[in-house]
């Protein structure tokens, strides 16, 4: 979107464009760090829990069981997560971070801080407190309906 177009552009448009500069910016960020993009959001979600099932981890990335198949392996390749049978459930695969993966995602949310300090770096605190509020119910309306399907 060129700064021109910005003026007059719908809220949606805004939060999609601010959105996706976000993403790549960190695609650019984690690349230079020697990982693939889709690595960051499985890092994030085995860093918040102890272990996760392959099939969880797509529902959770929403990324597909193939896509994620294909991450891990890759990522276990790379010393970042390691993969075993479930022994409550011989057909699931439980996914956990290693030392190394711990390691990968600090630098990931050092990466993400960083970020964040360049897109609200002309923005007050007293900006953010005002624009927070309206997001949050911006999200919770999107949320809600999503639950409903």
């Amino acid at each position: 979107m060129k700064k021109k177009d910005i003026k007059n552009a719908p809220p949606s448009m805004l939060i999609n464009e601010v959105s996706k500069l976000f993403n790549d910016r960190m695609r650019q960020k984690t690349e230079a760090m020697g990982m693939a993009d889709g690595w960051r959001r499985v890092l994030f979600h085995l860093a918040h829990n102890d272990q996760l099932t392959q099939l969880e981890l797509a529902r959770r990335t929403h990324l597909s069981t193939p896509a994620v198949s294909v991450t891990l392996q890759k990522m276990e390749n790379e010393g970042l997560v390691e993969r075993k049978p479930d022994p409550g459930d011989q057909r699931a695969i439980l996914v956990r971070l290693t030392e190394k993966g711990h390691e990968a995602d600090r630098k990931v949310i050092g990466a993400i801080h960083q970020t964040e300090e360049e897109m609200l770096c002309k923005i007050t605190p007293e900006e953010f407190e005002q624009i927070r509020p309206i997001l949050e119910k911006m999200y919770h309306n999107l949320a809600g309906k999503e639950a409903i399907k």
